[in-house]
C-alpha cells in the first residue's frame, strides 16, 4: 500500500526542516545582500536559454536554476521594505526573467506594495508569468477593495493558469500574505538546496497538514511506499 500526501508548495506547509540529512548546499550560489546587487546576481546566474528548452519536460538533474531563484527571492524578501522600491523598477524594466522574479517577490511583501503598481502589472504586463504573480499579489494584500477589479481582470485573461490564479486570489479576500509564512521563507536555511537528490533516500521532514496534524517521513519509512503530490499554495 501506498500513502498519497498532497501537499501544498506554500513555505508555511513546511513546520521543520529535514533534522538528520546532511548540509551539501553549493557553495558556489552566495547571493548580495543588497536588493539591486540580489536582481543583478540573479541575471548573471540564471540560464534563460536553459529555462526555455525545458519547458514542457524535465529539466536537467544539474541545472541550477530552482536554487539561483530560491536564493534571490528569499534575499529580497528578508530586505524588506528596502526592497520594494528596486522591485518595483524591475518590474517595468525590460528583462524578463527579472520581471518575473520582482513579481514573485512583492507577493511575499504585498502590504507594502502599492496597488495601483502591482495592478497595472497584472493587467499590461506581456509576460504571462509576470501576470501570474502579480495577481498572487494582489489576493495576497488582502484588499477587498480589489475583488472587482480581480473580476475583470478574470474577464479579460486569455491565459489559463493566470485565471486560475485571479481566482484564487478572489477567493482569499480580506485574507493577507501570513507574516509567519514570510518570516519562515525568511528563516528558511539555503543549506538545504541539495538536501534531497536523485536515486538517493529522501531526507526526513515535517509537515503540518491543513488540520493541524504533524507529518513525519520518518513515521512511514521501511512500512510503506510513500508518494508525495506537491500542488500549488501560498497558505
Amino acid at each position: 500500500m501506498a500513502l498519497f500526501l498532497c501537499l501544498a508548495s506554500g513555505i508555511t506547509q513546511i513546520s521543520a526542516q529535514a533534522a538528520d540529512s546532511p548540509k551539501t548546499a553549493s557553495q558556489s550560489l552566495v547571493v548580495p545582500v543588497a536588493p539591486a546587487e540580489t536582481l543583478r546576481w540573479f541575471s548573471q546566474q540564471w540560464d534563460d536559454t536553459t529555462w526555455t528548452a525545458a519547458r514542457n519536460s524535465m529539466r536537467p538533474a544539474d541545472d541550477r536554476g530552482w536554487q539561483v531563484r530560491m536564493l534571490a527571492l528569499q534575499s529580497l524578501v528578508k530586505s524588506d521594505a528596502a526592497a520594494v522600491p528596486v522591485l518595483l523598477k524591475a518590474l517595468k524594466g525590460e528583462d524578463v526573467a527579472q520581471r518575473i522574479l520582482a513579481a514573485q517577490a512583492l507577493s511575499f511583501l504585498s502590504p507594502q506594495v502599492p496597488h495601483q503598481a502591482i495592478a497595472d502589472a497584472a493587467k499590461n504586463d506581456s509576460n504571462a508569468t509576470v501576470r501570474l504573480y502579480a495577481a498572487d499579489t494582489l489576493g495576497m494584500q488582502g484588499n477587498i477593495d480589489s475583488s472587482q477589479l480581480l473580476k475583470q481582470l478574470h474577464e479579460n485573461e486569455t491565459n489559463r493558469d493566470v485565471r486560475w490564479h485571479l481566482r484564487y486570489a478572489l477567493e482569499r479576500g480580506s485574507h493577507a500574505v501570513s507574516q509567519a509564512m514570510v518570516e519562515k521563507l525568511r528563516a528558511w536555511d539555503p543549506a538545504r538546496l541539495a538536501s534531497a537528490t536523485i536515486g538517493k533516500p529522501a531526507p526526513n521532514f515535517k509537515l503540518q497538514s491543513l488540520t493541524g496534524q504533524q507529518i513525519s517521513l520518518n513515521s512511514f519509512r521501511g512500512k510503506q511506499a510513500v508518494v508525495l503530490v506537491f500542488i500549488y499554495g501560498d497558505t
